[in-house]
């Protein structure tokens, strides 16, 4: 029994000598990450002190440059045994050029060489990233364009979907021709009679590369002709508004005014208040109208080899660009172009009408363009009248608070806690997340206004078909209410882009008042965007 015992107290021993050894060694281990913690500890104290100096000698220097400013910050391969260099992409130009304006001063201070320089090969590149092949254009009878809320919504539609876009019956005067260009933001040409009648416009987005050689523009607002080249290919445009009348001089005085110029491709877009064919370019027409300028056009297209694109891709279809009253409709708006460059065409098609009684023509050209990126963003006033867009801000301000304060446990009023950054980093930081929720909830609202709008697009589209079948006057009032319905859906569109561009208008009363419209993009080709190159060049 006294042997057992024994026994088992020292197999009691054993184990607790075990036991005390191997807690011994965690306790020197764990000893010694303490030493490794304080070793650490103490280098980043190192580190946020030579952080600090290094910002308040950028400070010195007169340059500040907010983060919310970088796009995008990366290292980029450089020479063996050297420190790799960073490329920085900023937001605007504005803050690259306040930092190059100090280079100097800033190479000398902080030891480090800043470039801007992209080489040949690097710029080529670039500019093949942003290229695409098309030119799309849009031609439509826009029935005047005087109201300020509905011109700006015209513009603002045709300038999301097409490159070119062509307008006749705009109302537009020479005084305010500089006006209606700052409103498109781009480049265009008009040709101007009065605020009552005629007009036409070409208008052009800075997506594509372009040089206007020579023009010819009617002092009366029926036509503008441009000697332009397209990436490289040079063509006659014209756009023209035919007169309501049976007059085939206009159509002579056309014929010579393009001849004019010595380029073999022409492209003739607008209402030419003709019809090509009346059996199958009209509906409900008990005769034929302006029998003479239809036989002029015919002779000018003879002799100018002039072909209508969408008869020739649509050789049987029964779609029309015009609807009057007694349910009649026609097809009085198409584009000519001649016959080497119809292998260029991609498509061409007759869109819908919105705010209007004629349908825009369309036609997509294959040429290269140039694509810009994203802007500058600016913050739209307007989400400020939602609610829920509010309480997300008040929640986003609440979490970097409590994120950065010192000590979450003591329970103050905001404006006595303690942070661990200072004050204008705590300020950058909300609203960095401010931004990136304004960002989100916009691009939510944006995309179930589209999804809406196509919708509503589409369903208006169903109506026409019903039209072409059945003159149905209930069939007419709906699509009228689906129109007004659209035309209040993209209204609310307009004032949100005229507050963005801080522009300030009125509708009602006799005083005039002149709009600016600054729009984000500018028309110079090479700002595709800024760049900084540290160090060395990117090779």
């Amino acid at each position: 029994m006294m042997v057992e015992i024994q026994s088992n107290q020292e197999k009691v021993e054993q184990h607790f000598k075990s036991e005390v050894s191997r807690l011994s060694a965690r306790i020197d281990s764990v000893e010694f990450d303490n030493a490794n913690i304080l070793e650490k500890n103490a280098s980043l104290h190192k580190e946020n002190r030579l952080l600090k100096e290094e910002i308040e000698n950028t400070g010195k220097l007169d340059v500040n440059i907010d983060q919310s400013e970088i796009v995008a910050a990366h290292r980029i391969p450089g020479k063996p045994g050297k420190p790799r260099p960073i490329l920085v992409k900023f937001l605007r130009m504005e803050s690259k050029i306040a930092l190059l304006r100090n280079r100097k001063l800033i190479n000398e201070k902080l030891e480090v060489r800043i470039s801007d320089d992209v080489t040949r090969l690097n710029q080529g590149l670039l500019n093949r990233l942003y290229l695409h092949e098309d030119v799309t254009s849009a031609c439509v009878n826009c029935r005047g364009l005087s109201e300020t809320v509905k011109r700006i919504d015209i513009f603002t539609k045709y300038k999301d979907l097409y490159d070119i876009t062509i307008l006749v019956d705009t109302h537009s005067t020479s005084e305010k021709e500089k006006q209606w260009l700052h409103e498109w933001g781009y480049v265009g040409k008009f040709s101007s009679y009065s605020s009552k009648s005629r007009g036409v416009a070409i208008l052009f987005k800075n997506t594509f590369e372009f040089k206007i050689h020579d023009e010819t523009i009617d002092l009366m607002g029926n036509f503008i002709i441009l000697d332009i080249t397209i990436q490289d290919y040079r063509i006659t445009l014209a756009a023209i508004y035919g007169p309501n009348n049976d007059d085939p001089v206009f159509f002579e005085n056309i014929k010579h005014k393009i001849s004019r110029y010595s380029n073999s491709s022409i492209v003739v877009a607008g209402d030419w208040n003709v019809v090509q064919d009346y059996d199958m370019d009209t509906l409900h027409y008990r005769s034929e109208n302006n029998p003479q300028s239809k036989a002029k056009i015919h002779e000018v297209m003879h002799e100018l080899d002039l072909l209508d694109i969408w008869r020739q891709q649509h050789p049987f279809d029964n779609r029309y660009s015009w609807r009057g009253p007694n349910h009649k409709q026609s097809r009085l708006d198409y584009f000519m172009i001649t016959s080497d460059i119809e292998a260029f065409v991609v498509s061409s098609d007759i869109g819908i009408s919105y705010r209007s009684d004629h349908s825009p023509v369309l036609i997509n050209l294959k040429f290269s363009s140039q694509i810009r990126g994203k802007g500058t963003w600016k913050f739209n006033n307007s989400l400020l009248r939602e609610t829920e867009f509010i309480e997300k801000v008040k929640g986003d301000i609440k979490t970097v608070i409590e994120e950065y304060e010192s000590d979450p446990s003591i329970d103050i009023e905001t404006e006595d806690k303690q942070f661990n950054i200072s004050y204008q980093l705590l300020w950058d930081m909300i609203k960095m997340k401010v931004r990136g929720s304004a960002i989100s909830f916009s691009s939510f609202q944006k995309k179930e206004g589209n999804k809406k709008e196509k919708d509503l697009l589409y369903k208006i589209s169903l109506l026409d078909e019903k039209l072409l079948e059945n003159n149905l006057p209930s069939v007419y009032q709906e699509r009228e209410g689906m129109e007004l319905e659209l035309k209040i859906l993209r209204e609310k569109n307009v004032k949100g882009i005229i507050t963005r561009a801080k522009a300030r208008w009125q509708v009602e009363g006799k005083r005039e008042v002149t709009i600016f419209v600054i729009w984000k993009k500018n028309i110079t080709q090479k700002k595709l965007f800024p760049n900084l190159f540290w160090r060395t060049r990117l090779r």
